[in-house]
């Protein structure tokens, strides 16, 4: 998924996208499951970030495709637990989006930590991998 670090500049992010085209925003289906990734990021910003209105309008017009019963994983770069450091400012906007699937697992980056935070039925995980301080 896109992160940061995977922009040249403020808005450049052309590299990405020549790798993964048409993969900023994404769903698929894989054994039985439902997995959706979405961009969470905002340039080369690191923290105070928002979740852009492209990505939130992805997913008000793909989230009435899907199965609301059939076992879904959310991830996307910047995390989205409660609390978590460099949690983007409007992370609930996108959370409360979901709360009609079957949501069973969260997984985000960026923050290079382990953390988890319940939401609904499922919970919002990070990890610590390529972490460059012990958690």
């Amino acid at each position: 998924m896109v992160g940061n670090h995977d922009y040249q500049s403020a808005t450049d992010r052309s590299a990405y996208e020549r790798i993964f085209p048409e993969q900023i925003n994404d769903s698929f289906a894989h054994g039985g499951w439902q997995i959706i990734g979405l961009d969470s990021s905002e340039g080369t910003k690191a923290k105070e970030t928002r979740i852009s209105a492209t990505t939130l309008t992805w997913l008000d017009q793909n989230l009435p495709k899907l199965d609301v019963r059939r076992p879904t994983i959310l991830f996307t770069h910047f995390p989205l637990g409660d609390s978590v450091w460099a949690r983007p400012l409007n992370a609930d906007d996108l959370l409360e989006r979901c709360y009609g699937l079957n949501l069973q697992a969260v997984f985000c980056g960026h923050f290079h930590g382990f953390s988890e935070r319940p939401f609904r039925r499922s919970i919002i995980t990070t990890d610590k991998c390529c972490s460059r301080r012990p958690q």
